[in-house]
């Protein structure tokens, strides 16, 4: 993936194992939702999934198949790049944003969990974010007609 501004590359440089810079050319203003998002995944937290990759581990495939995966790069896919709204997904896989995925009932229902390590505060320096736990449900409604849906009639 390579992101453009201003018709330049946008720079990514390691300072540290834990920080990281980025330069472009122009602006851009939703840089921080983009990389908390966790719909788009420009980065990977390294600690944790290098025990699933070959290059790092070499019992990574065994692990994998005992785990009931075809391979390490199975595994490694299906943990990196399984989305929070499949079933499938890591819960213990760290991320950026301001609350995690705990518990995935089913598709109806799941609960999330505030990130301790989420990067924001608030102007008096209190840790957001300030709701610890969130239970998210959906509801199914079924239309039988266009018509029906434009006059507000739900079944």
């Amino acid at each position: 993936m390579v992101w453009i501004s201003g018709g330049e590359p946008v720079v990514f440089s390691k300072i540290n194992e834990t920080t990281f810079s980025i330069r472009a050319k122009l602006p851009i203003p939703n840089m921080i939702y983009t990389l908390t998002d966790l719909k788009v995944i420009p980065y990977a937290p390294a600690h944790y999934l290098k025990s699933m990759h070959i290059k790092y581990n070499i019992s990574a495939n065994a692990k994998a198949v005992e785990l009931g995966y075809n391979d390490w790069k199975d595994r490694f896919y299906q943990t990196f790049n399984i989305i929070w709204i499949d079933e499938r997904y890591d819960h213990n896989m760290p991320v950026l944003d301001s609350h995690f995925m705990d518990r995935a009932f089913d598709a109806e229902k799941r609960t999330y969990k505030a990130n301790p390590y989420f990067y924001a505060v608030d102007i008096k320096g209190n840790q957001l974010p300030y709701i610890s736990r969130v239970k998210e449900y959906f509801h199914i409604i079924l239309i039988q007609s266009t018509e029906e849906l434009f006059r507000g009639k739900l079944i």
